[in-house]
């Protein structure tokens, strides 16, 4: 597995990477070698470790090498340029991406809700505290930026006018910043029970319990791959499922995969974590328009061009579709 970091490598290093690696998406082989990116780390982005780790790529006759992106942009950028063939990724990249012209489009999505909670220090403990609180990012456009700004508007708190918003980084270094006390709240993936505990943090807002409808994690292409490699798209998506009703169906196996994924050691948190996004993580992972129609909503709100945006434009359900309609899916749980 390769890790990329934009900071140190630019989007041309990358394309060179590429190019140097094996053959892309070579149909007229038995097997079809391809890159497959992802850009968290988190259980609904485990479904492309267990494709590998369960030889769900090899049962497709895919060859797969799987290469971790840190930021959206990069991550559109690569899967436009042709250099990685199928990205997991949050809705708001793929729109921006679409925005700025590129022939995008999200074949699957395995969760229609945000899962993220926000947390703040010991001595915030309800969301009416947070007027005047400086709250903490990634960065500006990105899928923590989105569901920040929604949860806080979902509690009538103005993200513009009654918070300060600053962008930190990762997942960690909030953390840092929050437990020394430099900012007084930031936005996490959930489940952040046990770990708040830990840190003497509190959870003000779950965004599962809020009920937001959301496109969060989904699988990336192009229009040219969906309509010249559609037997690869096939094939990858009939993986991709069989990942999902192994992650809801085998939880030992997966609470391992889970374990060197996510590097979580403590037995009590994975169980957290897995039981968290096991009824998270949709049977029928058919891209949702409804999600895709916040973020539509969201990005609209700072550039205009996303009003003439519909989720159709972005969105093609029917290889997902065919794997229902075929009976595959059920079979898998029976």
């Amino acid at each position: 597995m390769r890790r990329l970091n934009p900071g140190s490598i630019t989007v041309i290093a990358l394309m060179l990477l590429m190019i140097s690696a094996s053959p892309v998406l070579s149909q007229g082989k038995e097997i079809t070698s391809l890159h497959v990116g992802y850009s968290a780390v988190n259980p609904p982005s485990s479904l492309v470790w267990i494709m590998k780790e369960e030889g769900l790529f090899e049962e497709n006759k895919l060859q797969a090498s799987l290469i971790f992106m840190r930021g959206g942009t990069t991550h559109t950028q690569a899967i436009i340029a042709g250099d990685v063939q199928f990205g997991q990724l949050t809705g708001p990249p793929g729109l921006s991406a679409y925005l700025a012209g590129g022939p995008v489009v999200y074949i699957a999505s395995s969760q229609d809700m945000m899962t993220y909670q926000l947390v703040a220090r010991s001595d915030i403990k309800n969301v009416s505290q947070l007027s005047g609180k400086t709250l903490a990012i990634s960065q500006y456009g990105a899928s923590a930026d989105f569901a920040l700004r929604l949860m806080l508007k979902h509690v009538e708190i103005n993200p513009e006018k009654q918070v300060k918003i600053l962008q930190i980084g990762d997942e960690a270094a909030r953390l840092a910043a929050l437990i020394k006390g430099h900012i007084d709240g930031t936005i996490v993936n959930a489940p952040f029970g046990l770990s708040a505990k830990q840190y003497n943090l509190n959870v003000l807002l779950d965004s599962t319990k809020l009920n937001i409808p959301y496109f969060n994690t989904g699988i990336l292409t192009t229009r040219t791959i969906m309509r010249d490699q559609s037997d690869t798209v096939r094939r990858f998506i009939r993986g991709y499922v069989k990942a999902i009703s192994y992650f809801k169906t085998r939880p030992e196996p997966i609470k391992k995969i889970l374990q060197r994924f996510s590097k979580i050691d403590d037995p009590t948190r994975l169980h957290e974590t897995y039981s968290y996004f096991r009824e998270s993580i949709l049977k029928i992972p058919a891209p949702s328009a409804t999600g895709l129609q916040t973020v539509i909503n969201v990005t609209a709100q700072s550039n205009p061009k996303a009003k003439n945006v519909k989720p159709e434009d972005l969105i093609e359900p029917r290889f997902v579709r065919e794997l229902e309609a075929s009976g595959y899916i059920d079979s898998l749980y029976r």
